[in-house]
């Protein structure tokens, strides 16, 4: 009877057991699948935080390329002033690039074989180039100049601009600088009055802030003085 009874327990503790391993295997075979399934919304949060950094990092670089550009059409401006002192403070437009170093010469730098006769009459060829004080003016095939009779209107009839030191040609419009020091090249320019004429290209003439008039056979002209004299 004793046998029995203690058998039978052992068979109950056994059960017990064996039960209790099946329950605790069983929440760890779960757990495992709760931690897959954790694991998954982490990458997923992973992502959309890479997302998130990928569009903060094209809006940064799109806000540098826009502040580039608005630095670049702010340029620093001469330290020159106009014939009664005006000073221009900020020139705003297009980025300025340096210019071509001039030089005090004029010469032909390219020209084809084929001859022509010009309406100057001369015989020339058909089309040339010339370097004008370090700027080049190429493709001139109007038949109008041979290259002697144009270098010798480049030479006779042209000016130069007292900042730049470019050639100013007839018809161009011109600005009036005050003689000061930030004028290198007044000994090549005209002299109107107690001003120095410049030309209006935009890597050279402050937004245009100093126009004056034109440069003509006659020399400068104003374009606010219809009825003034011609100076030159």
């Amino acid at each position: 009877m004793i046998f029995a009874i203690v058998s039978h327990l052992r068979r109950g503790r056994a059960q017990f057991f064996y039960h209790h391993t099946r329950r605790v295997n069983a929440r760890h075979f779960q757990g495992e699948t709760t931690m897959g399934g954790t694991l998954s919304y982490t990458h997923i949060a992973l992502l959309a935080l890479l997302i998130i950094i990928v569009i903060y990092r094209m809006n940064a670089r799109a806000d540098a390329k826009q502040n580039q550009l608005a630095s670049h059409t702010t340029s620093a401006t001469p330290d020159v002033v106009g014939p009664d002192g005006e000073r221009v403070i900020v020139s705003v437009g297009p980025e300025r690039r340096p210019l071509p170093s001039p030089h005090d010469m004029v010469s032909v730098t390219q020209q084809s074989s084929e001859t022509v006769l010009c309406e100057c009459g001369h015989y020339g060829p058909s089309s040339y180039s010339i370097d004008a004080y370090g700027m080049v003016f190429t493709g001139i095939d109007n038949h109008r100049w041979c290259p002697d009779c144009l270098t010798f209107m480049f030479r006779q009839q042209a000016t130069r601009c007292a900042l730049c030191g470019h050639v100013i040609c007839l018809g161009d419009g011109v600005a009036l600088y005050g003689d000061n020091d930030a004028l290198p090249y007044k000994h090549v320019s005209t002299k109107v009055g107690d001003a120095f004429v410049g030309c209006m290209r935009w890597d050279c003439c402050p937004s245009g802030g100093f126009f004056a008039g034109h440069w003509t056979e006659e020399g400068f002209k104003s374009a606010f003085s219809p009825t003034a004299d011609s100076l030159s």
